[in-house]
C-alpha cells in the first residue's frame, strides 16, 4: 500500500470537466487549515484526450473567475504534454477515480 493519497478526476478529453475538477482541488488541498496525514495527489486524465490540446477557453475563463490559474495548477511532471491519457497504470495505482460524466462513471 502507498503512503500517498491519489484522486483522479477522469472525463473524456481532460480538457473541461476532469481539468477543473483537478485545478480546484488543488487549490482547495492548499487552502485546508490541517495538515494532511498523508501526502495528496491529484491529477486529471481522459480517455480519449487529443494530443495538443489545451484546455478548453471556457474552464479556463471559469477558474479564472474563481480567482486559479489553470496553467500553475496543472504544471507538473506528468504534463509534459497539457493533456493526460488514462492509463492502466492510474487505474491501478491506488488512486481514487471519480468520473466526471456518468458515461465515465
Amino acid at each position: 500500500m502507498s503512503d500517498e493519497f491519489g484522486i483522479l478526476p477522469v472525463c473524456t478529453a481532460d480538457i473541461c470537466r476532469s481539468a477543473m475538477a483537478e485545478v480546484i482541488t488543488r487549490a482547495m488541498l492548499r487552502s485546508t487549515a490541517q495538515p494532511m496525514a498523508v501526502p495528496m495527489t491529484v491529477a486529471g486524465a481522459g480517455v480519449s484526450a487529443p494530443t495538443g490540446h489545451a484546455m478548453a477557453p471556457h474552464a479556463i475563463t471559469t477558474l479564472d473567475r474563481l480567482g486559479l490559474d489553470p496553467a500553475a495548477e496543472r504544471r507538473h511532471p506528468r504534463r509534459a504534454a497539457q493533456l493526460a491519457w488514462l492509463t492502466v497504470d492510474m487505474l491501478k495505482s491506488g488512486t481514487r477515480t471519480a468520473g466526471m460524466t456518468v458515461r465515465w462513471k
